[in-house]
């Protein structure tokens, strides 16, 4: 699931805030994971006039589809992603349907660490109430990047990271800011855990372990993040969010033809489209009420428009968020 193949977009994910509505009664128990349907819908958006949001991987899939919906709503989108033409192409869509915000086009490498310091420092100089984390990548080649990090670990791990360091004084400017991580539920599948000795998976790397083990590790850092953010008594919040599967057009990509063939299975299978799939995001990114200790997702049907509240104990362990974190923090001092 590269991020041209089965982005962020595209994968399974767990996060969950509190709705502006009051939660339906009542759990689905699922797995094992402790699961409360949202009374939320579009139609609970409120008017986000005045409001700022950065959402990266905007250029196509649940990224577009979020920066649409804000936009819409009124809120000035910075579409930040890697190819600027693409970026443009998404702006000039959402002015043309009548984006009641200002949209803008800044182009980031999210796993090169230089090119998200450069993106912090040119739209860090005013408030920022919405930070989404969208930018995924899955099913390339093994590589490493500029800086010598493995792509998959910069991308969804160390480049969030820096980013949302460099943009912290503009969070803490807004009225209500928020870190919003789309992360991923496929280490739920797979049956993983943080392995802080081999992050950059040297040992053994394959695209679907690696995808979501650092989509996992994203996940857990984002509610270390909350922690230290209630610590430091912040109004800003790092809410996680995942969409399930995706129906987008990188679901055809993949490395090799056995991943694109699994890819369009699973789309045909499973996939929502992008416009029920991106709800979890757009209620982390909007509501007023959002708590820390679940991870909005899609519920019910694969038709359905419902958002769900999870809990997912794999990612809410201290111990575990605390010496990622440092190890994070040491990769990208």
């Amino acid at each position: 699931m590269p991020t041209d193949a089965m982005p962020t977009d595209a994968v399974p994910t767990d996060a969950m805030p509190t709705a502006p509505t009051a939660p339906r009664r009542g759990t689905s128990p699922g797995r094992g994971v402790d699961r409360r349907t949202l009374a939320w819908s579009r139609a609970d958006v409120p008017d986000l006039t005045g409001r700022r949001a950065l959402v990266t991987g905007a250029s196509s899939g649940l990224g577009a589809a979020l920066a649409a919906d804000l936009a819409a709503a009124g809120a000035d989108v910075v579409l930040a992603v890697r190819d600027e033409r693409r970026g443009e192409a998404v702006r000039d869509r959402l002015l043309a349907a009548g984006a009641r915000g200002d949209v803008t086009v800044e182009r980031v490498d999210v796993a090169d660490l230089a090119s998200v310091r450069a993106l912090a420092a040119r739209v860090g100089d005013r408030p920022l109430d919405a930070l989404v984390h969208n930018a995924g990548t899955g099913g390339a080649p093994e590589r490493s990047t500029v800086g010598g990090h493995e792509l998959m670990l910069a991308t969804h791990v160390l480049g969030p990271h820096v980013l949302t360091h460099g943009l912290r004084d503009a969070l803490e400017a807004a009225p209500a800011g928020r870190v919003v991580t789309v992360g991923s539920a496929m280490y739920r599948l797979l049956r993983q855990r943080v392995d802080l000795t081999d992050l950059g998976a040297a040992r053994r790397w394959s695209p679907p372990a690696q995808y979501s083990a650092t989509k996992l590790a994203q996940m857990v850092l984002a509610r270390e993040l909350g922690r230290r953010l209630g610590a430091d008594g912040s109004t800003v919040r790092s809410v996680v969010v995942h969409p399930n599967v995706a129906r987008t057009p990188l679901q055809s990509g993949g490395s090799t033809p056995l991943m694109r063939a699994t890819s369009r299975v699973l789309a045909a299978l499973m996939a929502r489209t992008v416009e029920q799939a991106v709800l979890p995001l757009l209620l982390a990114a909007v509501a007023d009420d959002l708590p820390a200790d679940r991870v909005l997702a899609p519920g019910g049907p694969r038709t359905d428009t419902r958002v769900v509240a999870e809990r997912h104990a794999t990612v809410d362990d201290p111990a575990v968020g605390a010496a990622l974190w440092a190890e994070v923090e040491r990769l990208t001092s």
